[in-house]
């Protein structure tokens, strides 16, 4: 977790009391493909680890083309494969397993949040920017070896 403040649209779809702790609980629905930033701003939270968020409610007139589309309107989602690898890269700096491969495996010290762990894959990549990484380049290549490898540690053969 980056500590970092982050605003991730979402619908609320339910609130219930609960008495016995004197709250409410929200249930909010962020769009799968927008997971990845969900945990990377505010990692996995528990009731004894709790994240300080705010609620706001969203004001869709002012929505603009940058903004995230709320979960009522979904983007096409898109097989692993079919990322641009600058893409690739980016959801994988966004992965706690791909940290522990890169401090375990691939030698980095304390890879524990998505911007090193974008540090690492730029180095290793050889570009100052994840967008460098292209299809048919050196960066290429070294990331297609770099993701190859983190699935077969992920799923051994």
């Amino acid at each position: 977790m980056t500590g970092k403040p982050a605003a991730i649209s979402a619908s609320l779809v339910d609130v219930r009391n609960i008495a016995t702790h004197k709250v409410v609980r929200l249930e909010i629905h962020v769009p799968a493909e927008q997971a990845g930033l969900v945990l990377a701003a505010f990692g996995w939270p528990t009731g004894v680890d709790p994240v300080p968020v705010a609620i706001a409610r969203l004001d869709l007139s002012k929505v603009t083309s940058d903004t995230p589309k709320p979960a009522s309107e979904p983007k096409e989602r898109r097989r692993f494969v079919e990322l641009s690898l600058a893409a690739q890269a980016a959801l994988r700096c966004n992965e706690k397993a791909f940290w522990k491969f890169l401090t375990d495996e691939m030698n980095y010290a304390n890879i524990d949040d998505a911007e090193l762990a974008a540090d690492a894959v730029r180095d290793i990549c050889g570009v100052e920017s994840r967008a460098a990484i292209r299809d048919g380049e050196p960066s290429g290549k070294r990331w297609d070896r770099l993701n190859a490898d983190y699935v077969n540690w992920m799923h051994p053969a």
